[in-house]
């Protein structure tokens, strides 16, 4: 399982964007990412790497790498300010 220290990296997929095009995973030597059987988008399994890769072939940007205190805080100014 991924370590989850606040400050640690991690790659993911924002399917809101994802356009399902396969390019993050055919890029992806590690296995981290996966096509979704349920809704289709690309994701990630439980990871603590920085995936560049992946994230500069994605056509839509879906692709992010944060650490989750990065996350939570961009999360929170996004419920605060919806218009930005």
């Amino acid at each position: 399982m991924a370590d989850r220290t606040l400050k640690n990296k991690r790659t993911y997929v924002n399917t809101d964007l994802c356009i399902a095009c396969v390019s993050c995973v055919a890029i992806d030597d590690t296995d981290t990412f996966f096509m979704d059987e349920d809704d289709g988008w690309a994701n990630t399994k439980d990871n603590n790497l920085a995936l560049e890769e992946a994230a500069m072939v994605c056509p839509t940007q879906a692709i992010f790498i944060k650490s989750l205190e990065e996350f939570k805080q961009q999360k929170e100014r996004a419920e605060n300010d919806p218009d930005n």
